[in-house]
């Protein structure tokens, strides 16, 4: 008989002894075996402490996480040091730790390491066991994550083992850089549409950045320098405070200080003035108008433009504080119309505004004057002026201002200063009201009036004396003469380099203007020589060959404010250089012939207008197998070798400076001719050099030549050390360090005392030449010897060169098929090309130019590298500069469309779940995906870039839906969205006919016997008589039988409703009931159920041949 074919009892008979067998056998093989001790032997039956101990070439040890002391095995983990503080800046991080609280001793050193996720990371190599904190600044970058750990070394000498046990991990994220300056040419100050961008923090990992506009915060989506704000948001011609902050991580995150910068919107058309009106002058035949500025300047109002019709006058413009005008020489009793424009400071063809509405007044007849005592505003309440009280008027004694202040001091009223009640300082400008500062005590003598003032106005300052008399009752205010003064103007802003022309022959400069500031004019001076603008527009034009080209010129700024009682504001200094153009040829070319005979010496003279920057010159050789022949800038000769005898050579020397490459070469130069002598016999005649005394001779003094014993060099120095002559040292008077280049004269110290053996070389250097170094002895004249100087041998060194400029971010390229990277060349440096390293890859220039152009697919479109660019100096003696590292962006381009879609039917009937992977080639940063659907009535959905997946919900049941998903990414808005993947279906489930609510869980004892049809299994056709059967409501596999039990146990999971029900006797041990199934409440009736049914289920399995 099969296992299949035993009854349940059987089945569950077997099984338990099947149990208790294998609990007897471990009983058993646990007591044949032996418990080994530490040191001891181990083997199959002897066995070592389980998980302290382990069995190594059959001796019992500790195992990897423990360590021996005495004989006993201890837990690492006392040995694991404590980090207790840990802090970081932008370069650094500080850690500090605790000794482990046992076992101190056995410590021999602790060793800090750090890492980032995915890099190598760092080491502090071995500490001293004292020591309990260090501080890492090497291997580190800004805003970077870092997990630290202390790690504590122990020696254990029986047996001989290093024990090496980790802190727990530490995680510190250090503080990023701040951002650079606005890259305001590559701004949009639009109101409706700002476009910020800047500099990137140097060396700095970032996420995100937060700008903070007039303290409103603002966020970029990712790493990007750049925000673009749509929208009406901001004010035209207004000025704001823009806050940069780099944000680092999306946890634990760090933010940078702030970069503080000022922006100022671009003005647009100003709105017209608001609530026109016109008084008639009662005095004499005139009108004045007034009116309110506009609600909408959009910029700074200049001056406002009146017009009046009709009338001989034309139209009248006044300056941009007043807000009325009297017009004086009407025509009496005649109709004025006037209407009033604001003039702001926008572009030209948009600062004028339309014009208000109109008003008109008729000017009166002419009529007598009354000397009718006047009205004051300044007062806080209408008095009387008595001329009889002059004797009271304070005396202005002095009067300063500053840009944003003025300071009145007045004397006292000679006599009758008991009278005095208050006083009373009162400002304005002509034509606007009147300003004041309120009643001050009688004692005062000086007021500083800060309020409603503008720099460079001028303004009119009264002091008022206020008295109150009781005999009779009057109140008297008396003012000072008028005193006027003029605000000092604030200084211009900088120059907007973006919108400036450094032409020599066309030169334009633009600058900021100052902030609320009066503007007469501006003075320019350039080397100091002054130039004027016309008005107060902030920019002056020159036009012809007024400047050099390429030079450097110092251009301070200067605010002027007045025609009269003019100020002029501090300078805003700033350094231009002019554009370089071609530059003119070398002058005096000359060639000498040498001794030798196939070499020529060519000489000439730079040229008068370099118009930049001298690079190099060019030497055209003909005829000759040699081509052309480039060496440095600061050489004006050149020694051409292997020529032939007897042959005549011409050559002709142009300039190359640093213009742009098309203009960068010059003319050449007058050609000069040379003819070689005939081959002759080499002469043994000695040569002369300049650096000697006396001519050498034959004898050999090698005992006094000093012997160079090193020779170190930097960007701008060479020190060499050298030792006393072996012989007759003290036959030495002085000495004497010689260096030259291959083409240029020799440079010398000097005498230097006989003591010295070092001399460090700082004058006529060029960083990245070559140079031949010798120390020359000078020795006794009276000595038997034939010479008095002693060369040593030749040592060459090459100047260290100094690193490149900046990336000129404007003229590069930054496709990735197509990039193109140019940078700022060094400063006075010998230069034989540049290395590259993109992201580690090496790349070369072929030559000194400050470029490098890729072509192809090289690099990856919307990837961040990190670009490093060095200086190589020399094709032998090779020296490199630092690398100075920079960040480039590559172009985002269209992206690639998602791959892998799937979609799958939820178990909530209506709702579909769609998935897919990342593109491969998602060419920029993935912003969002857009997911199509069709058909219903679902537009298209965008959601987030983090989610790969969506639930669409409120779908048709039995509908079949397509979709297709596209990448959005930070490309251009015409290229930002791919085409879409493929396309997946997926069709709705039917509803269910019953609720689809989960069914309730119910206990039922069945009174008779009953065949369960709870059960998901599909009928048989015959049907045992078994006592005790399982009904399951599960999704489990069939079986083929099902029996009749008296007793139904009945489980209802989450499943789907099920389509039989149990018949249901007797329900009064029910808790509860449902459509469903039942299950058990009673613990005795659950613990029979498991003991019986899930024996049963396993049995199943295994006659249904399941796995």
């Amino acid at each position: 008989m099969s296992f299949a074919d035993t009854s349940l009892d059987q089945k569950l008979k077997l099984h338990q002894m099947d149990n208790i067998l294998k609990i007897i056998c471990w009983f058993y093989v646990l007591s044949a075996i032996e418990a080994a001790t530490l040191g001891a032997s181990c083997n199959n039956t002897v066995l070592c402490t389980p998980t302290v101990e382990t069995c190594t070439s059959n001796v019992c040890e500790c195992g990897f996480d423990y360590f021996n002391v005495s004989g006993e095995c201890k837990s690492k983990t006392r040995l694991a040091p404590t980090i207790t503080n840990i802090t970081s800046t932008t370069s650094k991080i500080l850690v500090y730790w605790s000794h482990p609280s046992s076992y101190y001793d056995l410590l021999s050193n602790y060793e800090v390491t750090w890492k980032a996720n995915g890099s190598s990371g760092g080491s502090s190599g071995l500490l001293e066991k004292t020591v309990k904190q260090y501080t890492v600044s090497s291997h580190l970058m800004a805003g970077q994550l870092y997990i630290v750990n202390v790690i504590t070394h122990a020696y254990r000498t029986n047996p001989a083992t290093n024990i090496v046990v980790n802190s727990s991990d530490a995680t510190i994220r250090l503080v990023p850089q701040y951002p650079g300056y606005l890259l305001t040419r590559e701004c949009d100050f639009a109101h409706d549409n700002l476009l910020l961008k800047w500099e990137p923090p140097v060396e700095t990992f970032v996420t995100k950045y937060e700008v903070r506009i007039d303290g409103i915060t603002y966020t970029t989506t990712d790493f990007f320098p750049m925000l673009q704000i749509n929208g009406k948001v901001f004010l035209p011609g207004w000025r704001y405070k823009v806050r940069l902050i780099t944000v680092s991580g999306t946890t634990n995150v760090k933010k940078s200080l702030d970069k503080n910068q000022w922006i100022r919107t671009t003005p647009t058309r100003p709105g017209p003035p608001t609530n026109v009106k016109c008084l008639v002058d009662q005095l004499d035949i005139s009108l004045e108008i007034s009116w309110t500025a506009p609600t909408n300047p959009n910029g700074v109002i200049v001056q406002y433009q009146i017009n009046i019709n009709p009338g001989k006058m034309d139209q009248a413009n006044i300056t941009s504080v007043a807000t009325k005008k009297i017009v004086d020489n009407l025509i009496p009793e005649h109709v004025y119309s006037f209407t009033v424009r604001t003039i702001n400071d926008a572009a030209e063809s948009i600062r004028i505004s339309d014009p208000s509405q109109a008003v008109s007044c008729k000017t009166k007849a002419m009529v007598e004057t009354t000397l009718k005592p006047q009205t004051s505003t300044v007062m806080q309440s209408t008095v009387e002026l008595e001329n009889t009280d002059t004797v009271l008027a304070p005396n202005i004694t002095k009067l300063t201002s500053t840009t944003s202040k003025i300071s009145v001091y007045w004397s006292h009223p000679n006599t009758q200063y008991d009278l005095v009640s208050n006083y009373e300082v009162t400002w304005k400008v002509n034509g606007s009201s009147v300003e004041t500062s309120g009643l001050l005590e009688r004692t005062v003598k000086e007021y500083t009036v800060s309020r409603y003032l503008i720099a460079g106005q001028l303004y009119i300052v009264n002091v008022i004396c206020h008295t109150d008399r009781s005999n009779p009752s009057s109140h008297t205010a008396v003012s000072s003469d008028d005193a006027s003064i003029r605000l000092i103007p604030q200084y211009p802003g900088y120059l907007l380099s973006r919108e400036c022309d450094f032409s020599h022959d066309n030169l334009l400069l633009k600058w900021e203007p100052p902030v609320d500031t009066f503007v007469t004019r501006y003075e320019l001076r350039i080397d100091g020589k002054t130039y004027t603008t016309r008005n107060f527009f902030p920019m002056l034009q020159f036009t012809g060959e007024v400047f050099l080209p390429a030079w450097r010129y110092n251009v301070r700024i200067i605010t002027v404010s007045g025609t009269d009682n003019v100020k002029k504001s501090i300078a805003r200094t700033r350094w231009i250089l002019t554009i370089s153009t071609k530059p003119g040829p070398p002058t005096d070319v000359k060639c000498v012939v040498n001794p030798l005979d196939t070499s020529l010496d060519i000489s000439w003279i730079p040229p008068i207008n370099p118009n930049g920057v001298i690079v190099q010159y060019q030497i055209n050789i003909n005829p000759g197998e040699m081509d052309q022949v480039n060496i440095s800038s600061t050489s004006t000769k050149k020694t051409i070798k292997n020529l032939l005898p007897e042959n005549t050579y011409t050559f002709a020397v142009r300039t190359i400076n640093n213009a742009a490459e098309s203009i960068s070469v010059s003319s050449p130069s007058h050609e000069v001719s040379c003819k070689l002598k005939a081959e002759i016999e080499t002469s043994s005649k000695p040569q002369t050099t300049s650096a000697m005394i006396t001519t050498q001779s034959e004898t050999n003094e090698t005992g006094l030549i000093p012997i160079i014993t090193d020779l170190t060099s930097t960007t701008s120095s060479i020190t060499v050390h050298w030792s006393h002559p072996s012989n007759h040292s003290e036959l030495v008077n002085n000495y004497e360090v010689i260096w030259r280049t291959e083409e240029t004269s020799t440079e010398s110290t000097g005498l230097l005392d006989k003591s010295v053996k070092q001399f460090s070389i700082s004058r006529y250097l060029m960083a990245g030449q070559l140079y031949i170094v010798n120390v020359i002895a000078h020795v006794d004249i009276t000595y038997v010897l034939a010479r008095s100087a002693v060369h040593s041998m030749d040592a060459t060194v090459r100047l260290v060169p100094r690193y490149p400029g900046y990336l000129i971010s404007r003229e590069c390229d930054f496709s990735h098929d197509n990039l193109l990277l140019k940078w700022e060349p060094p400063v006075d440096t010998f230069v034989t090309r540049y290395e590259v390293r993109i992201d580690g890859k090496t790349y070369a220039t072929r030559n000194f130019f400050p470029m490098l152009q890729f072509t192809g697919d090289v690099f990856l479109p919307g990837w961040r590298y990190n670009v490093r660019i060095i200086t190589v100096s020399g094709t032998d003696n090779v020296k490199k500069s630092f690398g100075i590292t920079r960040w480039i962006l590559t172009i985002s381009t269209k992206p690639g469309p998602p791959t892998d879609i799937n979609c799958a039917v939820n178990q909530i009937e209506d709702s579909i779940e769609i998935s897919w992977k990342a593109p491969t080639n998602p060419n920029g940063v993935i912003i969002q995906y857009q997911i199509n659907i069709n058909p219903g009535n679902h537009d298209q959905k965008n959601i987030s870039s983090g989610t790969t997946k969506k639930i669409i919900k409120y779908l048709l049941p039995e509908q079949t839906y397509s979709f297709t998903v596209r990448t959005i990414n930070n490309a251009a808005e015409s290229i930002r969205v791919s085409d879409p993947s493929q396309t997946v279906s997926c069709q709705i489930k039917p509803k269910a006919n019953d609720s689809t609510a989960l069914p309730t869980m119910t206990m039922t004892t069945s009174k008779v016997n009953t065949m369960s049809k709870a059960t998901l299994f599909p009928p048989e056709t015959s049907t045992p008589q078994i006592t005790n059967t399982v009904s399951k409501a599960t999704s489990w596999p069939p079986v083929t039988s099902t029996p009749q039990i008296k007793e139904t146990v009945s489980i209802a999971t989450s499943m789907p409703p099920i389509t039989a029900t149990p018949q249901i006797e007797d329900t009064e041990n029910c808790k509860c009931k449902s459509s469903g199934a039942t299950i058990p409440t009673s613990p005795i009736n659950a613990l029979l159920f498991a003991l019986i049914w899930i024996p049963a289920w396993i049995i199943q399995k295994i006659d249904t041949g399941a796995t």
